[in-house]
């Protein structure tokens, strides 16, 4: 689990909401399958539309330039970013992502999800991504341009809007790292190396540690 604050920049933000404003939405169903079609209620800009392929290649950009998300999540395919918004009355139920999904000729094995947030969360009610987890369930509403990053095998659900309208960006990514418990330990690894730079740039020893981070990471990779 890990929450990127600011993944997007206030004029990203702007843009994007300025343009989804004007797009074409259409019933989420659309991109839902079987027993999915039942408990997803919501809307999105078609997979087809070529405001959603303008669109999600800014999100794509922001994630990949942010440090913390390629540190956390090892990217090695991101699948195409979907918008999607939810008004009054609309949800979607517990489920878990499929595990390998198909966008034309390219397939993706969800490793990784995230939610960027692209509205403020006092303009909506309701609306919490709810993510089940060993240690109890956890909701999460985050500020506009802010993301939340998740192991795609949880089970989770949009809780209903009650007022306003929820508006998030989507996407699913294929790790290098397939298991995330490798990837946690990574993390953790990459981050403690970065924080002993910060104090001593000149250790010797850093050398070392980063030697040893990228073996292992080698030796966890597909």
């Amino acid at each position: 689990m890990l929450s990127l604050k600011s993944l997007l920049t206030r004029d990203e933000l702007a843009t994007i909401n300025a343009k989804l404003d004007a797009a074409t939405w259409v019933d989420g169903r659309e991109t839902a399958s079987g027993p999915t079609r039942k408990i997803k209620n919501n809307l999105q800009v078609s997979i087809d539309d070529p405001l959603a392929h303008e669109l999600g290649k800014m999100v794509e950009a922001a994630l990949l330039r942010n440090q913390l998300f390629c540190a956390a999540a090892y990217p090695d395919r991101v699948a195409p970013i979907r918008f999607a918004a939810y008004s009054p009355g609309m949800t979607y139920g517990w489920h878990a992502d499929l595990a390998h999904m198909r966008f034309d000729e390219m397939i993706v094995r969800a490793d990784v999800a995230c939610t960027v947030f692209l509205v403020q969360p006092e303009t909506y009610q309701g609306g919490e991504l709810a993510i089940r987890l060993p240690v109890g369930e956890l909701r999460v509403k985050f500020q506009a341009g802010d993301a939340v990053v998740y192991p795609a095998t949880t089970m989770h659900r949009v809780e209903p809007v009650t007022a306003g309208t929820r508006r998030v960006a989507l996407t699913w990514i294929q790790s290098l790292i397939p298991k995330a418990e490798h990837r946690e330990l990574l993390f953790d690894m990459s981050q403690a190396v970065g924080r002993l730079r910060e104090r001593d740039p000149e250790n010797e020893e850093l050398v070392r540690l980063n030697v040893i981070y990228q073996n292992f990471a080698r030796l966890l990779a597909t």
